[in-house]
């Protein structure tokens, strides 16, 4: 299709301000490619990375994005550009939202802890709109386990048994720290920060 901003503006009584005719310009790749992409994004967002983007009732799919900058051709420590692109609904889609974080500050500088939960929000809203009941996934709460000193693999299984999704961060093999710290509560399959020295 011809990009677009808006296919149409209604009054608050239904009145149509504005309609955009939508115009094929060609097929970019096919539909069974389209359909596996779809699926793969979905599964992102239910089981990976940008699970903060769920939405109950209204399925998303997405991918999380986590780039680090240069200056003068050579990568600046510590700064990055975190993002979350999202579609929804998944089955359907027909919104599509990107959240990108330039510079985010501290160890939370992931897609996934960053840029994806407001995505989930910004669909949470337009479901609601919509008239469909829906809202941001709740889970029961489990508590952060204490992983220091434990070494990549051990903190691996630690996660996993408990249903975390996580990123890891830094050069080496023993977990120096973690976001959300020791004894947290957070949802079953949140997203968690695994710092390695």
């Amino acid at each position: 299709l011809v990009p677009y901003f808006a296919q149409e503006i209604n009054t608050p009584d239904g009145k149509s301000l504005y309609h955009k005719n939508t115009q094929k310009v060609r097929q970019p790749i096919k539909k069974s490619t389209a359909d596996a992409m779809r699926q793969i994004l979905s599964t992102a967002v239910a089981e990976g990375s940008g699970r903060k983007s769920q939405v109950s009732g209204f399925p998303v799919g997405g991918k999380t994005g986590t780039a680090q900058k240069y200056k003068d051709g050579v990568i600046t420590p510590g700064k990055y550009v975190s993002s979350f692109v999202g579609f929804a609904p998944a089955d359907n889609p027909k919104y599509v939202a990107l959240l990108s974080v330039d510079e985010p500050q501290g160890y939370l500088y992931y897609g996934s802890l960053t840029a994806a939960p407001y995505v989930g929000k910004v669909f949470e809203q337009i479901a609601r709109n919509l008239g469909i009941p829906a809202h941001t996934l709740d889970s029961p709460e489990i508590t952060m386990p204490n992983l220091l000193g434990l070494n990549f693999l051990q903190a691996e299984k630690a996660l996993k048994e408990l249903g975390f999704i996580f990123e890891m961060s830094g050069d080496g093999d023993e977990v120096v720290g973690t976001v959300p710290s020791f004894g947290s509560k957070l949802p079953k399959g949140d997203v968690v920060l695994v710092r390695l020295g």
